[in-house]
């Protein structure tokens, strides 16, 4: 079983949609079933993010790692994310602080042409 599945995305709203999809299959197919809801709703956050504010071709990243799963998603954007606090009535703004809360841990790499904002889903 190869560890590592990628998927090319446009920087379009129909991109979260992918998003969750290939995480839910690549999920299941490695055999990480209970990782697949967490993980589809995170991914699906940092995509959206990126098409809203890098709008820039994007790159989703799954790996496994020795804990659980680690989803990245690479954009072509310099601009590092911010955690934003919200008013409850607020319809977006959400995705960092959803991250903040669901992941194992969560962080930004610089990358040669942009960035990499990533999560892990450790197992229990």
């Amino acid at each position: 079983m190869n560890g590592k599945a990628r998927l090319a995305l446009r920087p379009v709203p129909a991109s979260a949609a992918r998003a969750r999809a290939f995480v839910e299959k690549t999920l299941g197919e490695w055999g990480c079933a209970g990782l697949v809801d967490s993980a589809r709703l995170l991914a699906s956050e940092l995509v959206t993010n990126a098409v809203l504010h890098a709008r820039t071709d994007l790159d989703l990243v799954v790996l496994l790692v020795p804990r659980g799963v680690r989803i990245e998603v690479e954009d072509r954007s310099a601009s590092a994310p911010v955690v934003r606090r919200y008013e409850d009535e607020a319809m977006t703004g959400r995705g960092l602080a959803l991250v903040e809360e669901l992941a194992s841990t969560w962080g930004v790499d610089e990358r040669p042409q942009g960035k990499a904002v990533w999560f892990e889903i450790h197992s229990n």
